[in-house]
């Protein structure tokens, strides 16, 4: 039962992916939920495993530093009214 459940978790990113066009078609809301159902599968994924070699990038090491700071700023603009 174990080994069931784990692959059925692998394969609902397969699945949403797969659907995607239709969840377009539907309207933001579909689209948006699959994909992020999906990313959040593959960090729980990733960290459960252990395996961290897809964030040992250049490129995600950047926007990550990016993402970041932007939230800095945002947070200086909401709570200073720059």
């Amino acid at each position: 039962m174990q080994i069931l459940k784990k692959k059925f978790f692998l394969y609902i990113p397969y699945y949403l992916i797969i659907l995607l066009p239709l969840f377009i078609i539907t309207g933001p809301f579909l689209a948006d939920l699959a994909l992020s159902v999906s990313a959040l599968i593959f960090l729980v994924y990733c960290i459960k495993i252990k395996n961290f070699k897809y964030f040992n990038n250049k490129f995600v090491i950047f926007f990550f530093f990016f993402f970041f700071f932007f939230i800095f700023i945002l947070f200086f603009m909401i709570f200073f009214d720059l």
